[in-house]
């Protein structure tokens, strides 16, 4: 082989090198792309749970926070030491405007 022809031969090796980095780095990235895209449908379950729980949740919360069960929970033997307190009993803090 000349020299010429064995130059030539190297930079062809070389460029399909190159080439085959490029090509394995794009397939690496489609992969990755290909995992995030398989979890989508799992968290997005995941958070169509959490949602359903917290509106679940908030339900149970106004329904024990409703002043007409919070007077039924007054009622009740455990907790009749509660009582209103007087108005003399309250103390009011006036927040100063003048500053």
């Amino acid at each position: 082989m000349t020299s010429l022809s064995l130059g030539i031969s190297i930079r062809i090796l070389f460029c399909i090198a190159i080439a085959v980095g490029f090509v394995y780095g794009y397939i690496e990235k489609q992969n990755e792309l290909t995992e995030v895209r398989l979890l989508i449908p799992a968290i997005t379950k995941e958070l169509k749970g959490l949602r359903e729980s917290n509106v679940r949740l908030q339900f149970a919360i106004n329904k024990f926070e409703n002043p007409a069960n919070l007077l039924e929970l007054a009622k009740k033997p455990e907790l009749s030491y509660l009582n209103f307190p007087n108005a003399s009993d309250v103390s009011v803090i006036h927040k100063n405007s003048d500053k």
